[in-house]
């Protein structure tokens, strides 16, 4: 089916007068074994090594939003979502379109179950909406389109530009062709499915090593204040807390919180790698944590805050960017009272 695929498309390009689809460079072998390598014990599914085998994504120069990325780049936004924003996108979803902050991911196969679907996304704030039942009818249709003529060329200061889906056809017929597909593998009649990760379909969390250990409460074993008391004698404190996140600061490297539970507040670092389920400001979570002996209190980060706003309505620039400075550091460079080594949600 892949194959048929992608001979129709590259006899559309050529029928319609598009410049030519051109095939992969003589490396793309040894980056098919990269990514697998990378990304195991998931693999890439068939019909997406067959696609990098024979066509070279970056030639794809008509094609819907968001255009074919090379396999070196996708590769590269999949490590970076899975090391620096945990829970931000599934493991299980491998980026093969990329294009002004929005996606096309394929599902890869695991141990067990087979992917293909292909699911768009675009960042935070937006749901994974499923597209195509896998990447064969995803370019079939994209060479159906061609071949009715849903392209328009442009020429500007005597530069030509070929428009693909200049009516806005496209997710109409998506929607048709899917519709005769369903249900698929693990989602089922689902087509939109929420960006919370406690939402997720179960082989997604699966495929990232998420147990109901991770996901649900344990129970509480203490309180910010008893846990406060005894790391003030001078010893570590550890134990599970559950409290409402009031401030919140984050980097790549994680996030630093204040909770509160109603005994004391606690000023905790939370690092990227226990950060799939959150924190998230003003919500409740359940915290692992450990608390250093002699802990501080949190940073006062309002007054540079308050100070960065009024600089910046000022247009005192150089005093706003001493604020962003100055918050930085307190945010990032003095030590937390407590760190979180695995974070549940309550809400």
């Amino acid at each position: 089916m892949i194959d048929q695929a992608i001979d129709r498309l590259v006899a559309a390009y050529t029928t319609a007068g598009l410049p030519p689809i051109r095939p992969p460079g003589a490396s793309v072998d040894a980056v098919i074994a990269q990514v697998n390598a990378t990304i195991h014990p998931l693999r890439l599914p068939e019909q997406l090594v067959a696609f990098w085998r024979r066509v070279d994504p970056a030639s794809l120069t008509v094609a819907p939003h968001p255009t074919p990325t090379t396999p070196e780049l996708a590769l590269n936004t999949w490590v970076t979502h899975r090391d620096d924003f945990p829970g931000m996108t599934p493991q299980l979803l491998f980026p093969v379109c990329y294009e002004r902050h929005s996606f096309l991911f394929v599902e890869l196969d695991a141990p067990g179950q087979t992917g293909g679907a292909c699911l768009e996304w675009a960042f935070a704030g937006s749901a994974f909406t499923l597209v195509a039942a896998d990447l064969a009818a995803y370019l079939d249709l994209m060479a159906a389109m061609i071949e009715l003529g849903e392209v328009r060329e442009h020429r500007t200061l005597g530069r030509v530009h070929h428009e693909f889906d200049p009516d806005g056809r496209w997710p109409e017929y998506q929607e048709a062709l899917l519709a005769r597909a369903l249900p698929l593998p693990g989602l089922g009649d689902r087509v939109v499915l929420d960006e919370d990760v406690r939402l997720w379909p179960p082989h997604w969390l699966a495929a990232d090593g998420v147990t109901a250990q991770d996901r649900y409460p344990q129970g509480a074993t203490a309180t910010v204040g008893t846990l406060l008391l005894a790391a003030g004698k001078g010893a570590e404190a550890s134990g599970t807390i559950q409290a409402r996140v009031v401030s919140l600061v984050g980097s790549g490297d994680g996030a630093r919180i204040t909770v509160d539970d109603g005994t004391g507040t606690l000023d905790v670092w939370c690092p990227a790698a226990v950060c799939r389920f959150g924190p998230v400001i003003r919500r409740a979570f359940e915290l692992d944590v450990r608390v250093r002996p002699f802990p501080s209190a949190p940073p006062e980060l309002d007054d540079t805050h308050a100070r960065l706003v009024r600089d910046a309505l000022e247009h005192d620039l150089g005093g706003a960017q001493e604020a962003v400075v100055e918050t930085y550091r307190l945010a990032f460079e003095t030590p937390a009272a407590a760190e979180a080594t695995a974070i549940r949600p309550l809400d």
